[in-house]
């Protein structure tokens, strides 16, 4: 066969391509196999207690309990496929529970709406008994507020404490870790701070330790140094504390438009490989597209994943304010409260931190 290109010529060529595509694919390694919470819980870390999934869990099961306390109670309220087909005389419905207890797979070709609602029904009773809680983020930004700095160092001492207990007698979820505050000129003192609190009194408790699939988080983040001395900071501790090599994780989440990409580049790499998830709130999602960062064609938010972690609009089963604002400001302020470690307050920001007293009594009305 005739060719114009010479060998050499070839080869060259192919040598671009290759050092190009491995470039990519160092970058962009594909998905992980690894295990990915489908849900994140932010709580105040002044409330966090080793039992608190399991606690929890006792209330969405007290809930399921007043609300749906059978399979077919359960389907109609959902409004699962067929579920007005759900029988509502007693004797049908006994016959049809022991029928579904001894042969489901028999019942399913037969009355496959009641088939699905014993399937699903009894899957989130088992998940709320055993796992109730696949990620939990103990919380000293949005859902703790600003404090003085001998409070919040005692809360840092309080969680590492219920985190070294939930440990030893297996009570923590899946997946675990600490929410800092943003290392904005406000706030990076405290923050830097209260990581160092927490993960020195850890390896106290624990002998150098950590849970499994531990992570630290890091909001509001504008500049990619937040994010390198983030991650060099964790290269210290890890040291220092005797912890496993890279066993201190992070993720970076997502709540500017410049913690994706600015006119220099991204973040991701500077994380040095210890980026492990990029959360994105999806009330956050909303206000990157108002910012045109991302378009909407039609469709879920999760069609634009990408690579991102979306997580549910909430810190502490409450709804997040729209923000807009996020490079001067540094959470909720307290009016009877002078912040120490955490000066400044943007004028987007209500003075008085009634958002976030309002999400801690909340959470704290749940756990009682």
């Amino acid at each position: 066969m005739k060719l114009t290109l010479t060998h050499d010529e070839m080869n060259s060529y192919c040598s671009e391509l290759h050092d190009s595509n491995a470039a990519f694919k160092s970058d962009y390694p594909a998905d992980s196999f690894e295990r990915q919470p489908v849900h994140t819980v932010y709580g105040g870390a002044n409330l966090f207690k080793a039992g608190f999934a399991a606690k929890l869990g006792e209330v969405a099961l007290k809930t399921l309990d007043t609300y749906a306390p059978n399979y077919l109670v359960f389907g109609r309220v959902l409004g699962l496929p067929g579920s007005e087909t759900l029988p509502t005389n007693p004797i049908y419905q006994e016959s049809l529970t022991r029928a579904l207890e001894s042969n489901p797979e028999q019942v399913r070709g037969v009355k496959p709406a009641a088939w699905l609602a014993y399937t699903v029904f009894n899957r989130v009773l088992k998940k709320l008994q055993t796992e109730p809680i696949e990620d939990n983020r103990i919380d000293f930004e949005d859902g703790y507020g600003n404090r003085p700095d001998d409070e919040e160092d005692g809360h840092a001492v309080a969680a590492a404490d219920e985190v070294a207990r939930g440990m030893r007698e297996n009570l923590l979820s899946p997946f675990i870790g600490i929410r800092i505050k943003t290392f904005s000129d406000e706030c990076k003192v405290r923050s830097i701070r209260t990581l160092d609190i927490f993960l020195t009194r850890l390896a106290e408790k624990t002998g150098g330790k950590l849970p499994q699939n531990f992570i630290v988080t890091l909001p509001k983040v504008v500049t990619a140094t937040q994010v390198s001395t983030c991650a060099r900071i964790l290269e210290n501790l890890e040291a220092r504390l005797g912890f496993a090599k890279d066993s201190l994780r992070m993720e970076i989440m997502i709540e500017t438009t410049q913690s994706i990409i600015n006119y220099r580049g991204g973040k991701h790499g500077a994380a040095a490989g210890r980026c492990c998830w990029w959360p994105l709130p999806l009330g956050d999602f909303r206000n990157l597209r108002l910012h045109g960062l991302v378009q909407h064609h039609g469709g879920t938010p999760e069609s634009y994943s990408s690579g991102l972690r979306f997580c549910p609009p909430c810190v502490a089963g409450q709804p997040r304010r729209n923000r807009h604002h996020h490079q001067r400001r540094c959470d909720h302020q307290h009016a009877d409260r002078t912040p120490q470690g955490c000066q400044g307050r943007s004028a987007d920001r209500p003075a008085d931190g009634r958002e976030s007293r309002r999400r801690a009594c909340c959470l704290e009305a749940a756990l009682r």
